[in-house]
């Protein structure tokens, strides 16, 4: 399949992002240059995650010379034995779902239990992973699936949520009052 058809996927998903992101930013009321940032940055970083995650690969995967116990099915790769090595995957994995958990806190409408972050953070995942299996069978993404990675997301989004909580100054500055989140709705002694 020629690499250009495989960018497509990307392109309508980028696409769908800013056209629902664009439509939330016209119903915001006004917000201060803090907020903006805040705004901007996650709208930033969701472009360069969701690029990072869909992008096609533009070398062939070869796992001959990693010992990861696999299944290929239909044109994907699956890495369903989580954490058979520990390397800087694992870590790039945390990382990159980081700056979500932190953006949850930010964005946040109200305080969310231990639970529910993991939840979302373990949907992120799926999500990621899912997208990646289903592009993998349309168009020969040539990704990985790996639960692992599904497991590593969550872990950042988790980490960052909760990396707020020890610095209150820097989430009170760029946290989205709830006016600004939901419309009709204010509560400004949350978060």
């Amino acid at each position: 399949m020629p690499l250009l058809i495989k960018f497509i996927p990307l392109i309508l998903i980028l696409t769908s992002f800013q056209i629902w992101f664009t439509a939330y930013l016209g119903k915001l009321p006004s917000a201060n240059v803090w907020q903006k940032i805040t705004l901007i940055s996650a709208n930033v970083y969701a472009w360069c995650g969701l690029a990072l995650v869909f992008m096609p690969a533009l070398f062939p995967l070869s796992f001959s010379h990693f010992h990861y116990v696999y299944h290929t099915i239909g044109q994907a790769i699956v890495i369903t034995h989580p954490y058979q090595t520990i390397d800087s995957q694992q870590i790039f994995n945390v990382l990159m779902t980081f700056p979500a958990g932190v953006y949850l806190r930010l964005f946040g409408v109200r305080r969310l239990r231990l639970r529910q972050v993991i939840l979302i953070g373990l949907a992120l995942g799926l999500t990621n992973e899912a997208g990646q299996f289903i592009l993998d069978q349309l168009v020969n993404l040539g990704r990985s699936v790996a639960i692992d990675d599904l497991l590593n997301n969550a872990l950042g989004l988790v980490l960052g949520f909760y990396s707020l909580t020890r610095l209150p100054t820097l989430r009170q500055l760029f946290h989205l009052p709830h006016s600004l989140t939901q419309r009709g709705h204010h509560d400004s002694t949350n978060q």
